[in-house]
């Protein structure tokens, strides 16, 4: 399907890393595959990228961008170089924001917590330079309006996912499935406590934990997590 339009620019997404699997990345690629199919010129600008993913970014100081191109910057946590980069970009500018973790969440992990806390200062520093901000809810979007940002300019964008296959012949009851990364803030371990609590209640109910996500084997909260599993009555 066409949009019948006389635009002639390009619509161009920008994340930091574009990586394998991951929420943020994944909805990047859909949304591109989702413009392309309606005729539109796109292209994705990335700093880091995984190999196998290496053919679909420019990097960001090659992008090129021209004044009838629109920039939709994902923001999530601290992007070097990000403030000056924009700076020197006349095209219109979106935010799409994904919301910081708060980095309390990550005391024995130096690196994320800098990521987070550096984030939230830059979000600071280059929300003035958006003419429209996006959010995947109203909680998201209403930390850039406490922040200053002018609510006629936010809007609530749902996210965009590529066809879900869900598998047939199965049957599901009493399988709890959770996707997302390990970390103190999706609180698996309170997850799987309560997984327990249910399971001696009612087996028929919690038959099967599965959790789905990437992880840092050495963290201190994949430790926790190893420990919640073996205290639990089903680990």
């Amino acid at each position: 399907m066409y949009f019948s339009t006389d635009y002639r620019g390009r619509i161009v997404q920008l994340t930091d890393a574009l990586d394998r699997f991951d929420a943020i990345s994944n909805q990047v690629i859909a949304i591109d595959d989702l413009l392309r199919d309606q005729g539109f010129r796109t292209a994705i600008g990335a700093q880091h990228v995984h190999a196998d993913r290496e053919h679909l970014i420019i990097r960001r100081d090659e992008l090129k961008l021209k004044d009838d191109d629109v920039l939709i910057v994902h923001f999530y946590g601290f992007n070097e170089g990000l403030e000056e980069w924009l700076e020197d970009q006349y095209c219109t500018k979106v935010m799409v924001f994904h919301n910081i973790t708060p980095e309390q969440f990550f005391p024995d992990n130096p690196s994320m917590f800098e990521f987070c806390r550096k984030g939230r200062e830059q979000l600071k520093a280059i929300l003035p330079q958006f003419h429209f901000l996006w959010g995947d809810s109203q909680f998201n979007l209403d930390e850039l309006i406490e922040l200053g940002a002018d609510r006629e300019r936010t809007h609530v964008i749902p996210i965009v996912v590529d066809g879900v296959r869900v598998p047939s012949g199965r049957d599901s009851t009493g399988r709890w499935v959770f996707v997302g990364r390990v970390a103190p803030n999706k609180a698996q371990v309170e997850l799987i406590e309560l997984f327990a609590r249910v399971h001696k209640r009612d087996p028929k109910i919690a038959g099967e934990l599965v959790l789905i996500g990437g992880s840092d084997p050495n963290g201190g909260y994949s430790k926790k997590l190893r420990e919640a599993i073996a205290a639990s009555c089903c680990g």
